[in-house]
């Protein structure tokens, strides 16, 4: 287990050192229209913390609001919506694209920023703005629709900004991926199948070492030399192989695997006692 850990720390450190490349120009639809105004004027006057007055840029300006937190609100009914039509998008376009080492990270990397950060800013600016057209539409006078078809409406207007920014994210992610495993390889191990037949051999290869070093036709006593198998196996298997010369001078040898030590001996004696004309066992 502190080796498991041990390398996921590591992971977590290699993950430290990485930046994504810069996003490439995405081409982006016409924000989408808001016919009630009053939510809309919320998205230019509130932001989602009080901070001092401050601009960031031409476009987004934060405003302290005097405790007002209806721009709260708005942006997480919008952050809501954009993590549950992007989690649905990816769910269905990457079924097999499991967490990675960033999604069981205790310190979120998000956290690290602040609200002078002016993407955190521009982020909640979006996601508000996604929350009053929600809410524009399940209230609309004019062509009211209902709170599924309104969540139908973003999730296809989202879709394609979420396709693009899926498909950059994960393209270089896994390339980050590969490069993290060549310098932190995980072993996969699994248990060694057991072929058919090895349960019929070994009932038959029972005594196998005592009736060859009692049989008469061997002129030396039989030596077995052992090697394991290598392989990603959390059993790995044994094989044995046992040599014997008889009066004749002849040499006989076979070989057997096993996941004992014991079993491959006992069946590499019995497949040479077998070859010497000499396995029937006696009663």
């Amino acid at each position: 287990m502190r080796c498991r850990t041990k390398h996921i720390d590591d992971k977590a450190a290699e993950l430290d050192k990485y930046i994504l490349p810069p996003v490439p120009q995405i081409k982006l639809p016409s924000l989408p229209a808001i016919t009630d105004h009053t939510l809309a004027n919320m998205i230019s006057s509130h932001v989602h913390r009080p901070v001092t007055i401050q601009a960031y840029d031409s476009e987004v300006f934060v405003l302290e609001t005097g405790g007002n937190n209806k721009f709260e609100d708005l942006h997480r009914i919008g952050e809501a919506l954009y993590a549950g039509i992007a989690a649905d998008y990816l769910q269905d376009t990457y079924p097999s694209y499991g967490h990675g080492i960033a999604s069981t990270r205790s310190s979120h990397p998000a956290y690290e920023f602040t609200p002078k950060d002016i993407w955190i800013c521009q982020t909640s600016v979006l996601t508000a703005y996604i929350g009053v057209v929600y809410l524009s539409r399940i209230r609309s006078v004019v062509s009211p629709c209902t709170r599924g078809q309104a969540v139908q409406y973003l999730s296809e207007y989202l879709q394609p900004i979420i396709e693009a920014l899926a498909d950059f994210v994960i393209h270089h992610l896994r390339i980050e991926e590969k490069r993290i495993q060549a310098i932190y390889p995980v072993n996969i191990v699994t248990a060694y199948t057991v072929p058919e037949g090895w349960m019929v051999e070994d009932e038959e290869a029972k005594m196998g070492k005592k009736l060859l070093h009692a049989h008469g036709k061997i002129g030396s006593i039989p030596t077995y030399n052992y090697e394991q198998v290598e392989g990603p196996w959390m059993n790995p298997p044994w094989i044995a192989t046992c040599k014997v010369v008889d009066h004749d001078g002849n040499i006989w040898e076979e070989k057997a695997t096993r996941l004992t030590k014991q079993l491959a001996g006992n069946v590499a004696a019995w497949k040479v006692l077998e070859a010497m004309g000499g396995g029937e066992k006696e009663n």
